[in-house]
């Protein structure tokens, strides 16, 4: 029996200064551009602050390690804010293993819409 994976896509939920972005499915080569380009598109727009929510990916590779590495780097020189929260044990994991840890936020999410 063949098991159909759910297509990646991203939820999106938006106030007038805060963003959360939340990708579903496998974070990798293929699709890390989509969240990128969600990305790009809600800082263009203004948002102040940004929370990419990585609690519903299954999977993560090495694009999608150096697309938080690049936006919290931007971040912190764009007057912005990036919150990346919610990883996986095994997220959390390979955090650790890069030793990007500290990119992770692991205090509770204040709700934001």
């Amino acid at each position: 029996m063949d098991r159909q994976l759910d297509p990646f896509h991203c939820a999106v939920d938006a106030t007038a200064d805060d963003v959360r972005i939340r990708p579903i499915g496998e974070l990798d080569c293929f699709s890390v551009s989509h969240v990128e380009e969600h990305l790009s598109a809600v800082h263009a727009g203004g948002a102040r602050r940004i929370e990419l929510d990585l609690g519903a990916l299954s999977f993560v590779d090495s694009t999608g390690i150096a697309l938080v590495v690049r936006w919290s780097r931007a971040s912190d020189e764009g007057g912005y804010s990036l919150r990346v929260t919610n990883g996986s044990r095994d997220v959390r994991r390979l955090f650790e293993l890069m030793a990007i840890s500290n990119l992770l936020d692991e205090t509770p999410a204040e709700k934001i819409l």
